[in-house]
C-alpha cells in the first residue's frame, strides 16, 4: 500500500471517527436530523412537481416529530446546566455581563421547554388547549434567546478583539483565534435561525414574517445546521 493511500485512509477514518463522536451525542443527532429536515424543505421549495413536493414535506414532517420527541427529554440537562451555571458565577467583573446573557439565555431555554411541552401534548389532543397559541409562544421564547445569543457572542468577540492587542506568546494568541472563529460561527448560526425564527412568527408585515419562500427558510436551516455540525466535530476530534 502506498503512503499516499495510507495517509488517504487515516484522514478517512478520522472523519468517520468524528462523525460517530458528533452522532453518538443527542445534540449531534439533533443537528443531524435538523440538516437533513431543512435539505429537505430547501428541495421542495425548488422542485416544480407537486406530487414529488408533497412527498418531501411528508418526510420532512417526520424529521421534525422525531426531533420535537427527542426534546422532550432535554429537562433534566437543562436542569444540570443551569445547576453548573450558577454555582460559578465568574470572578472577573468584566465578565459579569455575558455571564448575565447567559442566565437570561438558560432560563429562556427552561420556560421553552415546558411550554413546547404543552403545544405538542395539545397538538395531540391530549391536552384542551390551542395547539397553535402554545407554539407561537415557544416561538417568541426562541426568538428571544436567539436575539440574546447573538448579542452575547458579539459582546465576546469585541473583548476577544481587544485582548488580542495585549498578547504577546504566539500560542495564546492562535488560542485566541480559534476561539474568536467559535464565536464568528456562533453568530453566523444564531442570526441564521432568527432569519428564520422572525420569518415563522405568525404576523405578515412585522419585518420578513410570513415572507421567505420554503426553499429560503431551508437553506438559512440547513446552513446553521451544518454550522453546529461543524462545531460539535471540531470539539470531539
Amino acid at each position: 500500500m502506498s503512503v499516499s493511500t495510507e495517509a488517504s485512509l487515516a484522514k478517512l477514518f478520522r472523519l468517520l471517527d468524528g462523525s460517530v463522536g458528533v452522532l453518538m451525542q443527542h445534540n449531534g443527532r439533533d443537528k443531524a436530523m435538523s440538516a437533513v429536515y431543512y435539505s429537505l424543505l430547501f428541495c421542495a421549495g425548488r422542485i416544480n412537481c407537486a406530487n414529488t413536493t408533497d412527498k418531501l414535506m411528508t418526510l420532512a414532517k417526520q424529521f421534525s416529530s422525531a426531533r420535537i420527541i427527542l426534546r422532550r427529554f432535554n429537562d433534566l440537562p437543562l436542569i444540570g446546566a443551569n445547576f453548573i451555571h450558577f454555582i460559578h458565577p465568574p470572578s472577573d467583573e468584566n465578565d459579569r455581563i455575558c455571564y448575565d446573557l447567559q442566565t437570561a439565555i438558560n432560563v429562556l431555554y427552561t420556560i421553552y421547554s415546558p411550554i413546547e411541552h404543552v403545544a405538542w401534548l395539545s397538538d395531540l389532543k391530549l391536552l384542551p388547549f390551542n395547539a397553535s397559541k402554545w407554539s407561537k409562544y415557544s416561538l417568541f421564547v426562541w426568538t428571544s434567546s436567539l436575539i440574546l445569543s447573538i448579542v452575547r457572542s458579539a459582546l465576546l468577540l469585541l473583548r476577544m478583539q481587544v485582548e488580542s492587542k495585549t498578547f504577546e506568546e504566539e500560542d495564546a494568541r492562535k488560542r485566541l483565534a480559534d476561539k474568536k472563529k467559535e464565536e464568528l460561527l456562533n453568530i453566523l448560526s444564531f442570526s441564521l435561525d432568527f432569519l428564520n425564527a422572525v420569518n415563522f412568527l405568525p404576523y405578515k408585515g412585522f419585518f420578513w414574517a410570513q415572507s421567505f419562500p420554503l426553499w429560503t427558510t431551508g437553506l438559512f436551516g440547513f446552513l446553521a445546521s451544518c454550522i453546529n455540525l461543524i462545531k460539535l466535530y471540531r470539539a470531539v476530534k
